[in-house]
């Protein structure tokens, strides 16, 4: 988090901020904390979870009014708008959680696997809403505290209001499963 916040690439505004899949609130804690060491005025936050067991690290961080127990996707914290929405969601929901998310905020960030560029249902929505930066994490992150970590390789996304103009990301056209499977391609070659 510490590193994301420090690239000159990323300056986010204060303001409203969104933890939509807060769980511990370890994302809040660590903004707060790079916020506070640079004596840069505090953000506001708005949290939701689905686990009720949450509140205990989240209303005390940020106020029992600024969190919802619910699924982000439902929540009414979709409708408010906000400067900038943050987290880290469950792989299997990142897109829907992003989809929303850039409804009501101006910046959105996704701490994802890199993998999630690579993806045909994805294609054409990443196609139309590239990110603004891609802030590749040099070391694997670990998620449980136990220091571990997997074999995937980790990566903050960043959507802004300007990503279109300046992405310099290139998403290469679909390759149809039938030229992937080309006997014109020597075996050698395939991957």
């Amino acid at each position: 988090m510490r590193r994301l916040l420090e690239s000159a690439h990323c300056e986010l505004p204060r303001g409203l901020w969104c933890e939509p899949c807060a769980g511990d609130g370890a994302i809040i804690r660590a903004v707060n904390a790079f916020r506070e060491q640079r004596s840069m005025a505090p953000v506001q936050w708005r949290a939701a979870d689905l686990r009720a067991k949450t509140r205990v690290f989240l209303d005390p961080l940020i106020g029992a009014e600024n969190v919802e127990i619910a699924d982000y996707r439902d929540s009414k914290l979709r409708h408010e708008p906000v400067h900038v929405t943050i987290t880290n969601p469950p792989f299997a929901i990142a897109e829907q959680v992003l989809r929303t998310a850039q409804r009501h905020s101006d910046h959105v960030l996704l701490l994802l696997r890199l993998n999630f560029l690579g993806s045909e249902q994805r294609h054409s929505y990443l196609q139309e809403h590239k990110p603004a930066n891609i802030f590749v994490l040099p070391n694997r992150p670990a998620f449980k505290g136990d220091g571990k970590t997997d074999s995937i390789e980790y990566a903050w996304f960043h959507w802004a209001p300007w990503a279109a103009e300046y992405s310099k990301l290139y998403t290469l056209a679909l390759t149809p499963l039938a030229e992937r499977r080309s006997p014109l391609v020597p075996t050698e070659c395939v991957a």
